[in-house]
Parts: C-alpha cells; sequence; structure tokens
C-alpha cells in the first residue's frame, strides 16, 4: 500500500515484523485505528527465514532467565501477562498448530509462510493498513503527538510504536534506526552487537569443516549449554556457539567439553579396565573420526592402559575443558539478533510505554532484551507487543 500523509489513526507502528503486526492486530481488537509503517514490500521479513523458514516460533519452556538484558528484570511482567500458551492459543484460533523438537522448540506445521499468512490475514480483517516501502527518516515531537517524516511523505499520531527491530540480517532491510530514534528524542540505549552468531578463530581448522558433534561449552558469564557444534571454514558454529555467542566479550575464553555425555573420570577407568585401545581409537566412540584423529594428535598413541596417570589426568582436562579465545564473530551478517537496544530502565515494564515520551511505546528487538535460541526472541516479540497493544489509549 502507498503511503498517504496525514493517515487519522490512534498509533502508528514503525515496523511490519513479529512484534508490529501483532501489537497492530491486538490492539485493533480492542477498537483502535491503527497502521503499519513498513520499509520492506511485505511484512514479517525475519518470520520468512526463521529456521530456514520451519519458524520456530515459541518454546515450552519460556522463562526470565533466558533473556539477556541490563536490566534482567524487566521481561517478567510481559512474559508472564502474554506467555507462550497465550501466544499459541491465538495461533489455534487463526488454524495454526505447531509442533515440538528439541530443547522445547515449539514450530509452526505450517512453516514460516503459514505463520506469516495468518498475520496478514488477521490485518485484512480488521482493515489495518500496511503502509510498504516507507522508510521512516525521523521522528519529532508535534504537538500533542508525533510527526514521522518517512520516504513516503509525513505522518502524524498521537501515539508511535517503535516496532522497527535491530541491525541482524541487514539484508532483509534491518537496521539500527531504533536507536537512532532513541538518540533524537534523548532515550537512553545501549550500542547493538550481534547476538546467536558464529565465531571466527585466528587459527581455524579447515580440515575440520562442516563436522559436527555435541558438546558443553560456557564462557565466565554464561550458562552451560549442551548442543551441537559445528566447524566452518572461519571458525566454530552450531546451536552451542550461537547461545554463547551472546555472553562472549571479545578476548573472552570459552571453555568447551567435547565429552559432555561421558564421566569425568571416562578416560581413568579405561585404564583400569585395561584398554588395549590407544586414545584415538577410543575416541572415536565418541566423536567423528577426523575430529578424535585431530584432538589425540598430540599425544602419544600406546594403549591407554600404558598411559601414566598425570597423563590420563592431563588428557582428560585438555578434552573436557578445552579452552580457546575466539578472534570475533561474523558480525552482523551471520548474526540471528541482537544485544543491546533502547535502555529498558526508561520504559514501564507493563506497558511498554517510554516514560519520558508520553505516547511512545518500544516492544521486540529495538529494546535491551535479548532470548536464547529456540524461539524465545519470537516470544519475546509476542510478549511486548501484546502488552502494548493493551496500553495504547483511543484519541479519537
Amino acid at each position: 500500500m502507498r503511503a498517504l500523509s496525514g493517515v487519522n489513526v490512534d498509533a502508528l507502528i514503525i515496523g511490519g515484523g513479529a512484534a508490529g503486526t501483532y501489537c497492530a492486530i491486538h490492539a485493533a481488537a480492542r477498537g483502535l485505528r491503527v497502521a503499519i509503517l513498513e520499509k520492506n514490500l511485505d511484512i514479517g521479513a525475519k518470520i520468512r527465514v526463521s529456521g530456514g523458514g520451519r519458524c520456530n516460533m515459541t518454546n515450552r519452556d519460556i522463562a526470565p532467565h533466558a533473556y539477556l538484558s541490563h536490566n534482567p528484570n524487566f521481561c517478567r511482567s510481559a512474559l508472564a501477562r502474554h506467555s507462550q500458551w497465550d501466544f499459541l492459543a491465538w495461533c489455534e484460533a487463526a488454524g495454526l498448530d505447531y509442533e515440538e523438537k528439541t530443547l522445547g522448540q515449539l514450530f509452526c506445521r505450517q512453516k514460516s509462510r503459514g505463520l506469516i499468512a495468518a498475520l496478514q490475514k488477521a490485518l485484512d480483517a480488521a482493515q489495518i493498513p500496511v503502509y510498504t516501502d516507507t522508510c521512516v527518516d525521523s521522528i519529532r515531537r508535534d504537538g500533542q503527538g508525533f510527526c514521522l517524516h518517512t520516504s513516503q511523505g509525513v505522518f502524524r499520531a498521537p501515539q508511535i510504536v517503535l516496532a522497527c527491530g535491530g541491525p541482524s540480517f541487514a539484508k532483509l532491510g534491518a537496521s539500527d534506526h531504533a536507536l537512532g530514534f532513541a538518540k533524537s528524542l534523548g532515550i537512553a540505549n545501549f550500542p547493538f552487537r550481534p547476538a546467536l552468531v558464529p565465531f571466527t578463530l585466528a587459527e581455524a581448522m579447515p580440515q575440520l569443516a562442516g563436522l559436527s558433534c555435541r558438546v558443553s561449552l560456557h564462557t565466565a558469564q554464561s550458562a552451560t549449554f549442551t548442543e551441537q557444534l559445528l566447524f566452518t571454514h572461519r571458525g566454530l558454529s552450531g546451536p552451542a556457539i550461537l547461545q554463547v555467542s551472546s555472553y562472549w566479550q571479545k578476548g573472552e575464553t570459552v571453555h568447551l567439553n567435547f565429552l559432555p555425555d561421558c564421566p569425568a573420570d571416562a578416560l581413568a577407568q579405561a585404564k583400569a579396565q585395561h584398554s588395549p585401545q590407544s586414545l584415538t581409537q577410543w575416541l572415536k566412540q565418541h566423536l567423528p573420526n577426523a575430529l578424535a584423529q585431530h584432538l589425540a594428535a598430540p599425544y602419544p598413541q600406546r594403549p591407554i592402559s600404558e598411559l601414566a596417570d598425570k597423563q590420563i589426568q592431563a588428557i582428560s582436562q585438555s578434552l573436557q575443558d578445552y579452552r580457546l579465545i575466539p578472534s570475533g564473530t561474523e558480525g552482523m551478517k551471520k548474526a540471528e539478533v541482537s544485544t543491546g537496544g533502547i535502555d529498558t530502565r526508561a520504559l514501564d515494564p507493563r506497558t511498554m510505554a517510554v516514560k519520558s515520551q508520553p505516547g511512545m511505546f518500544v516492544i521486540g528487538e529495538a529494546l535491551d532484551v535479548t532470548g536464547w535460541l529456540g524461539g524465545y526472541n519470537f516470544q519475546w516479540a509476542w510478549s511486548s507487543a501484546w502488552c502494548c497493544a493493551q496500553a495504547l489509549n483511543k484519541h479519537l
């Protein structure tokens, strides 16, 4: 839809992604007139690529501890007021169903295109205008409301909702405009950083590229995640790496256990049982052959039963607390989400309203709230959007 200056609405929502569309649908259900300004030609760009199109839309085990923020308690209210079960009830009413996969991940059976179609159908049913190909250049207060200068003209509204996300997936039109708007209005914020992103290594292991294995790993700041690790030509990826990347700081050590399903004394037990196997042979029972050879290469290839106790202890330590320092990450171009964003201490946690800017709200990834891999970030979009929708006022 082409933009028309002077649209008469109760609220303008900047961004037609998960948070923006869900907010609009629930605001309209309360009788408000809202419109969406979307810079892309269609809604739901990030939904479309979620999980390679499979759409991990929420998680069974949503809880506040799975979110990173400089204000960690902020997300509690929204997640409690509109939970994953509330979102799934909306999906059921919209004709969608889901299936559970590993670690509580809930995927839309109709995939990404099905969820986008359901959101679009709800927008159409509520007659919510979506002004596509409309990039907001600046925001300023205008009397009792806001004036938005866009690529398609000037819009005014008594209330605005920033749902324009973060800069991850720039090729989909993502940007850091949310922080630019915040700075122009004097709202505190934190720089965006790539999160859920692969690591690069100064000495990559291209001979292992494509291999994956189950590991446990953590940083000094993170929880321990036990999931798959994937070797790449430039470094490391896979769910386990993506999880800890959100916590990782430049120069920090990552601790990696290649034998998460073995007891700490597994190698010592093999020696006690007089195992005739070499370390390489023993490791091949637990790891891909090439990785087993790589990890065993620095050590003697005698039978494990002939290794000294100190050698056994040192090898066990190296395998179950393997330490590496990434040289960096693959950056925003490969990041699934971003950390940082508008400081949540500037907002009311029940309404998503900016305290210093009456009539302004912020939801979704634009806020300094970042979830784990596995549907947590989509749930934050749904929860924060619903809370905002309940708080918007009917001005007309």
